[in-house]
């Protein structure tokens, strides 16, 4: 049995964990097992699932409260668990646990790039380019969702070797299908069956730009009365999001779903996804939406390699009015899902949960 830590920021349902939860849904367990770090106190929606599948999940004080008992109550983790492989995916703060995994000489460290950001403040890119070293120096495998994503974390001259990895952010294409049904049963449970329904998914931050889309929204709205917006996800923002929708009056416009397990369906009932994200290190969302053969606007700053089929409009995120008029002059037409393509260009879970076995097993 191999078993394999990961460190993660929480399992609330995130891409990261998503993903995660994906692959270990549907790997051979008599060859693998997973556990995992969490920072925080917070139960997340996948924690239950992860021990259901056989994964044991520590959780441990988060850096910012304390940066020394985050890194003792690793510590004791990474001694005590014998494990075979560290899998970090926290980004520039991966050396923190591959430090100690290399200190007890575990024999493969991953440090896994999820995202892609630009930097602004040169203090921060100083400090990025310290923990990039201190990275290089824990870690023996570079894992990356995107070649964009593997750059920004690893160094510009990263490409895909024997060393440099991309694990696909792999889907269930059987659960992201169209289907019609399901559509309809949908939009009459949120009672939009007549309305044209725009949807996002992702946590309330900062970088996934939810204020640029009540800005879209009161723009749309404002020309066509029959638009509503789905928001699904939590995080430090819904509050002010909510502030500003009760402040434009769009209540009525925007329905906050919070944290979902029906994406899916979700994504069914939906006419068009929109991903205006300031910085996305590839998007899972953008495959699923795909799959399921719905109409896709997404951000210019998220990687091209997210365009797998043609449903997908990369738009720039300085100009709401642009991506209003997209909106608005968008025909809806029949749907039609887009699983087969998905599968083809390497994304289904089934597939990709195959090859990461065969990888750990060399």
């Amino acid at each position: 049995m191999i078993k394999i830590l990961h460190v993660v920021s929480s399992l609330d349902g995130g891409g990261v964990e998503s993903m995660l939860y994906n692959y270990y849904l549907y790997l051979d367990k008599s060859v693998a097992q997973f556990d995992f770090v969490v920072h925080g106190k917070n139960t997340g929606i996948l924690e239950k699932r992860v021990e259901d599948l056989g994964a044991k999940v520590f959780h441990v004080t988060p850096k910012k409260e304390s940066f020394i008992k985050n890194k003792q109550e690793i510590e004791q983790i990474i001694r005590n668990g014998k494990y075979d492989i560290v899998h970090c995916h926290q980004n520039f703060s991966n050396f923190v646990p591959l430090n100690i995994a290399k200190k007890y000489r575990v024999p493969v460290r991953i440090s896994h790039a999820h995202g892609c950001k630009e930097v602004e403040s040169v203090n921060e890119r100083i400090k990025n380019s310290l923990f990039r070293l201190l990275n290089q120096s824990s870690a023996n495998y570079f894992f990356a969702c995107s070649v964009a994503a593997g750059k920004w974390l690893h160094g510009r001259l990263w490409s895909p070797n024997e060393k440099n990895i991309i694990m696909k952010n792999a889907i269930d294409t059987n659960k992201f299908t169209y289907n019609h049904e399901v559509r309809e049963r949908y939009r009459k449970k949120l009672s939009v069956e007549n309305k044209k329904v725009l949807l996002h998914v992702g946590r309330f931050s900062a970088e996934k730009n939810h204020l640029f889309l009540i800005e879209i929204m009161e723009i749309v709205t404002k020309q066509d009365d029959s638009y509503v917006l789905l928001l699904v996800g939590n995080g430090a923002i819904e509050k002010t999001v909510r502030n500003i929708v009760q402040m434009k009056g769009l209540n009525n416009k925007v329905i906050f779903l919070g944290v979902r397990n029906d994406v899916a369906e979700l994504m069914n009932a939906a006419d068009i996804f929109l991903l205006p994200s300031k910085n996305e290190g590839f998007g899972i969302t953008l495959i699923e939406a795909q799959s399921t053969g719905l109409i896709t606007f997404a951000s210019d700053k998220i990687t091209k390699e997210t365009a797998i089929t043609d449903l997908i409009e990369y738009l720039p995120i300085e100009d709401s009015n642009a991506w209003a008029e997209k909106i608005l002059q968008t025909k809806l037409k029949n749907r039609q899902t887009k699983k087969t393509i998905v599968e083809k260009e390497g994304y289904s879970i089934q597939l990709e949960s195959k090859k990461y076995i065969e990888w750990i097993r060399k």
